[in-house]
């Protein structure tokens, strides 16, 4: 089952054995991401998209982590510096993973968002969902605090 996200691009959710036979070449891997990976920033801090510098764990990372980045395009009309360092945070990624309850979960990119440190959220606003992965990665108060401000949780 596809989900159209409008602007922020699909999600794909494959429930059962027989959807995902469908699928040519399906692999689960549970971290995908690395350094010199260029990501797109969901929130309207006025970053568009960003370069990983640093990943916090030494195999790669997954929804939820943390990663330190430097702007790639950004909104110059923003208070951003080009290099200085950002974190961001993962909130969906583009390769395929499988939930605790079984389904599997990918979207159409990889999207995170913009944070000054590891606790200041640059933007005021998230386009597009969260992933339900983030509420285990981060206190409740943290995980609250961004539902408010983005469109819904996936």
């Amino acid at each position: 089952m596809v989900v159209n996200l409008g602007r922020v691009g699909k999600v794909l959710v494959i429930k059962n054995l027989e959807e995902q036979s469908v699928l040519n070449d399906f692999s689960v891997l549970k971290f995908s991401m690395f350094r010199e990976t260029k990501f797109w920033i969901s929130d309207n801090s006025g970053a568009v998209k960003v370069k990983c510098i640093h990943v916090y764990k030494k195999q790669g990372c997954q929804l939820g982590n943390f990663v330190k980045s430097v702007l790639y395009r950004f909104d110059t009309r923003k208070n951003l510096i080009k290099k200085k360092k950002y974190y961001s945070i993962l909130i969906s990624l583009a390769k395929k993973y499988k939930r605790q309850n079984g389904l599997f979960i990918k979207f159409s990119d990889t999207r995170g968002l913009l944070f000054s440190d590891f606790n200041t959220f640059l933007g005021t606003k998230i386009f597009g969902p969260l992933s339900k992965e983030l509420k285990f990665k981060m206190s409740e108060q943290e995980f609250k605090a961004l539902r408010r401000l983005s469109s819904g949780v996936v």
